[in-house]
């Protein structure tokens, strides 16, 4: 019962002080900074606007729970991804969503990582080295599902969901 009350507490702490973290970024508009420089220095190419994307959530998911980080970050980067790149928003959500899900077991924030030491009673170091085929697994699937849209439009376009 102990275990369980000390994992509770360090997850909702990490959950509390990722959103406070997400106000701050909302209150200083960070987001409408970074969507400045992005127009300003990526110009037209999609490819490389998702790249950016990648690496920038795969950063900011390892500090940030999913959720808050989809609240600030989706409102500023979904109209650019549409508007200005041509982006399908069922594709940008998938590759959204997926990179925040790899920041869940990815030190140092990772509240799945330390879910997993906390259960199996491993120190948090053991977990992360036991984690790294997982996150490269997850990361190369990352990129063919950012760079290959069909991949994750299929099953919406069958259904007339999405064009």
């Amino acid at each position: 019962m102990k275990l369980v009350m000390i994992t509770s507490t360090a997850i909702l702490m990490l959950t509390g002080t990722s959103s406070i973290f997400a106000r701050i970024l909302a209150v200083e508009k960070i987001p409408d900074v970074l969507t400045n420089f992005l127009q300003s220095t990526i110009g037209d190419n999609k490819y490389l606007f998702l790249l950016f994307v990648n690496v920038f959530l795969l950063l900011f998911g390892m500090v940030m729970d999913a959720m808050p980080a989809l609240l600030v970050l989706a409102p500023t980067f979904l109209p650019v991804a549409v508007n200005n790149y041509g982006l399908n928003p069922v594709h940008f959500g998938v590759v959204m969503g997926f990179n925040l899900i790899i920041g869940l077991m990815t030190p140092p924030y990772g509240p799945a990582l330390f879910t997993g030491a906390a259960v199996s009673s491993l120190p948090i170091g053991k977990t992360s080295k036991e984690m790294i085929p997982f996150i490269l697994a997850s990361i190369a699937i990352l990129l063919l599902v950012t760079f290959l849209p069909d991949i994750v439009l299929y099953l919406p376009k069958i259904f007339g969901v999405s064009e």
